[in-house]
């Protein structure tokens, strides 16, 4: 999945989940929780559809924590509150989370720009609690040091292209 976080040992993504398009009804969106394991499913419209609940249930069904949110919009937010600034602070210092976490003006970087993500959701309508920039330097923080965002591995690899 291009945008989550990966382990540098094995390449494979530490993240389920991502949103979900289709056409040509808008489906229900996911995004993946501050566990970085968790899907959350959800329609545009706030409703939960029969559509929402059959998607959870299959989910759970396979093993997968799953949940339902009336909030689709602030789920997506608060998920690219963490992705985006995670690929942007380790693809420019070209390290893994560890190395960034140990230097204190990148691992601020990361706050900043977690900041400035929640503060353009806001100017675009969202409703997103103050909470959130702790939740993503606390999953920043919980991340194994030798975690790479996809960016990273593509930047290492001579992307990209």
């Amino acid at each position: 999945m291009s945008g989550s976080p990966r382990s540098a040992s094995t390449g494979r993504p530490s993240s389920a989940a991502s949103p979900t398009s289709a056409r040509p009804a808008p489906p229900p969106a996911s995004s993946n929780g501050t566990a970085l394991q968790r899907i959350t499913v959800g329609e545009f419209t706030g409703a939960a559809t029969d559509r929402v609940q059959r998607i959870v249930a299959t989910l759970r069904d396979a093993g997968v924590e799953a949940t339902v949110t009336d909030t689709i919009d602030v789920e997506l937010w608060r998920k690219l509150a963490f992705i985006a600034p995670l690929a942007a602070v380790c693809g420019l210092a070209r390290r893994p989370v560890g190395a960034v976490r140990a230097g204190p003006p990148r691992r601020a970087v990361f706050e900043r720009a977690v900041r400035e993500v929640v503060a353009v959701g806001r100017a675009s309508g969202v409703a997103l609690a103050d909470a959130i920039v702790h939740d993503a330097v606390r999953a920043f923080d919980a991340l194994q040091p030798d975690v790479k965002p996809s960016l990273l591995l593509d930047l290492e690899r001579g992307g990209p292209k």
